[in-house]
C-alpha cells in the first residue's frame, strides 16, 4: 500500500498505524455517534417531546447564542488540553515504553475528541427547546470542524516524541 509518508524511509510506520487508529476513533466519536444522537432526538421530537417551535422567542435566541459561544470554545479548550496532556515532560517519562506511550496518545485523543464532539449535544438541547432540525446543523458543523482541527497525523505524533526526546533547556 502506498503511503503519503513513504518518501521518508527513516520514518517509523508504527506511528502511521497509531495515527490511523486514533483517526478512526475520532471518526466514530465525531461522525457516527452524533448522527445517532441527532436521529434519536429527531424521533423523540416527532413523538412530541420538547417545546413546540412556535414557542421560540427572545429566551430561545439567548440560549442559542450562549450555547453557540460555548460550542465555539470547545475546540479551543480541547486544543489546549491536548497540549497539556501531551506535555514534553509527560511524554519524556514514557520514552522507551512503547505501549505506555501509545496508551497516552489514545487516552489523550479520546478525551480531546469527546470534548470536541460536545457541540452536537448543544444542538440537540436546542432541538428540545423548540429549535428546528436545521438549528442542529450549525452545531454539527462545529463538531466536524473540531474533528478536523484536533485529529492527529503521524507527523504530529512523531513531533511530540521528538520534542520530548530533546533535552529541556533550563535558564
Amino acid at each position: 500500500m502506498h503511503s503519503r509518508y513513504s518518501s521518508n524511509p527513516s520514518r517509523d510506520a508504527s506511528y502511521d498505524d497509531l495515527a490511523l487508529r486514533i483517526t478512526k476513533l475520532g471518526l466514530l466519536i465525531h461522525l457516527i455517534v452524533p448522527v445517532l444522537i441527532v436521529v434519536a432526538a429527531y424521533i423523540l421530537r416527532q413523538q412530541g417531546m420538547g417545546v413546540e417551535p412556535a414557542a421560540r422567542g427572545d429566551s430561545y435566541m439567548f440560549i442559542l447564542f450562549v450555547l453557540l459561544a460555548v460550542a465555539l470554545s470547545e475546540p479551543i479548550v480541547a486544543f489546549f488540553l491536548r497540549r497539556l496532556l501531551l506535555a514534553p515532560e509527560k511524554v519524556r517519562s514514557l520514552i522507551g515504553q512503547r505501549a505506555a506511550l501509545e496508551a497516552l496518545f489514545v487516552r489523550t485523543f479520546l478525551i480531546v475528541f469527546c470534548i470536541g464532539a460536545t457541540p452536537i449535544v448543544y444542538g440537540v438541547v436546542l432541538l428540545f427547546l423548540g429549535g428546528q432540525i436545521t438549528d442542529v446543523v450549525g452545531f454539527a458543523l462545529i463538531t466536524l470542524v473540531s474533528y478536523r482541527l484536533l485529529r492527529p497525523d503521524a507527523e504530529f505524533l512523531v513531533g511530540v516524541v521528538k520534542a520530548a526526546s530533546t533535552p529541556a533547556v533550563t535558564t
